[in-house]
């Protein structure tokens, strides 16, 4: 029998939890973001083990691969055309001060390592856990109301290309959880992750 749940102050913590996060990480800190972004995300990902493992569907794991390899391509193609017209229209730097981040991780096999354990963190927590308790709170599009979440907490990086890109991410990673299960936005995540920064960055940087 689905679980049911009455909206109550017990999971406030829970979804406040990633906003003193991000500010800590993007705002107090943010020489120490390739330090503190996999810590606050495996903060989030195992507060969702531990008490919101009940929650989770992880769906099929062939299904989930399949789905991801098509959708990563899709989203990489929707943010190369975006850089594209953000370029021809002079606002660039915005997607250049999200790639100058890149220039603080240390290598780029411990940057591509950290991309992994950030996308793996964030869908547990995002479309794992929280997107499924709004889901038994009784909303019809819980996909919806996690991205609108996952969007809010990236306003604290005062970047509007940013704030953009986690509702283009969100509203398909959303979308991918509640039609195949976690295990689609967990793959779909880190293969993207893996593409736009790892293997054909849609900005240019040299990292050794």
């Amino acid at each position: 029998m689905e679980e049911k749940r009455n909206i109550n102050k017990v999971d406030l913590p829970y979804f406040l939890l990633p906003y003193i996060l991000w500010i800590i990480t993007f705002n107090i800190f943010p020489k120490y973001f390739w330090f503190l972004m996999p810590i606050s995300t495996t903060i989030l990902g195992l507060y969702t083990l531990f008490k919101y493992r009940s929650f989770i569907k992880f769906g099929s794991l062939r299904v989930g691969l399949i789905a991801s390899i098509s959708l990563s391509i899709v989203l990489y193609l929707i943010f190369y055309f975006g850089n594209f017209l953000l370029t021809l229209i002079s606002m660039a730097k915005y997607v250049e001060n999200i790639y100058l981040m890149i220039l603080t991780a240390p290598n780029l096999l411990s940057l591509s390592l950290i991309l992994l354990w950030i996308g793996l963190m964030e869908e547990i927590y995002w479309r794992g856990g929280l997107q499924e308790i709004l889901k038994n709170y009784g909303f019809s599009r819980p996909w919806l109301a996690s991205t609108i979440l996952y969007t809010l907490v990236h306003i604290v990086t005062l970047n509007l290309i940013l704030i953009f890109a986690a509702f283009i991410v969100g509203i398909i990673m959303g979308v991918s959880a509640y039609k195949y299960g976690l295990f689609t936005p967990i793959l779909l995540h880190i293969i993207w992750l893996q593409l736009i920064i790892i293997i054909i960055p849609v900005y240019p940087y040299t990292l050794s």
